[in-house]
């Protein structure tokens, strides 16, 4: 149970950077929607909940039980209902991300409703396997329902890679020429690119932890980082919107922007994260 400890540390440090982020947020850019702050702050909750689940899962297995070799095959109820949390912070950052691509893609509705289906698909295979799972009282007999558990891992690594793919595609396809909004293009396509690939790799290692290794609940530490890892890209986003290049394109300094400036803003200027709101 060593990695279950493990992996609450890290958790728990994920979760503190996305406490820091979410203050960040709040302090400076107060003149956010109403809206878009509540999102921000139900996300948050959901991955606190989540981190208390974890807390409260390390306790049963290492504390309450320590020395109790057969508990360690019983399946802590807060292990099932993290399921349910991870999928809803799933859903909800997989839509911001969406999101962007839909306003990225001039309301391309072919590629929305495409990884729309991909996310929602993740979603409902997740409310199977929380329901299914919620019979099982030991991981020897939750294993009968393991094949669920991978296609859910299966599916959450396809839809942000898929995602990925999109805002690559449609803001490489924005490209003008000018120096200055190449170099905006490159550290956007890179902060994007970087938002989705840990979540992936984490869901990728997870599948592969319980097809190779499935009796050494190794899949627990992937199972516990993933939906910090959403929560904090999510945040990300939002919080160092003063660090995007998009600042600089909308400084006075420049008093006619090259094309692509205008471009990225108007197709991200409602709820995203390359627009500031200074007070």
């Amino acid at each position: 149970m060593g990695v279950l400890y493990i992996g609450a540390l890290l958790a728990m440090a994920l979760w503190g950077a996305s406490g820091i982020q979410l203050f960040q947020y709040y302090t400076t850019y107060p003149n956010d929607s109403v809206a878009l702050k509540i999102f921000v702050f139900a996300v948050w909750a959901l991955d606190t909940a989540h981190q208390g689940l974890i807390t409260h899962t390390t306790y049963k297995y290492l504390i309450s039980n320590f020395g109790d070799d057969a508990y360690l095959d019983v399946v802590v109820r807060s292990v099932l209902d993290m399921t349910l949390i991870s999928a809803l912070i799933c859903l909800a950052v997989q839509g911001f991300f969406l999101n962007r691509v839909w306003k990225l893609s001039r309301r391309n509705i072919f590629a929305t409703v495409f990884l729309a289906s991909l996310v929602l698909t993740e979603f409902a295979v997740a409310i199977v396997f929380y329901a299914k799972a919620l019979h099982f009282r030991t991981f020897e007999g939750l294993s009968s329902i393991f094949w669920l558990a991978k296609t859910m891992d299966a599916l959450c690594a396809v839809p942000d890679t898929a995602i990925t793919i999109a805002l690559f595609y449609f803001l490489n396809r924005s490209r003008t020429g000018f120096a200055r909004s190449e170099a905006v293009v490159n550290k956007i396509i890179l902060f994007s690119f970087n938002t989705g690939l840990f979540t992936a790799l984490c869901a990728l290692a997870s599948f592969i932890s319980i097809e190779v290794w499935p009796q050494s609940r190794l899949y627990l530490l992937f199972y516990y980082l993933i939906s910090r890892l959403y929560t904090n890209s999510l945040l990300v986003s939002y919080a160092q919107r003063a660090k995007q290049p998009s600042k600089q394109l909308t400084g006075r300094r420049f008093r006619s922007p090259p094309p692509l400036a205008h471009l990225i803003l108007e197709r991200v200027r409602t709820h995203d994260a390359f627009l500031p709101r200074r007070r």
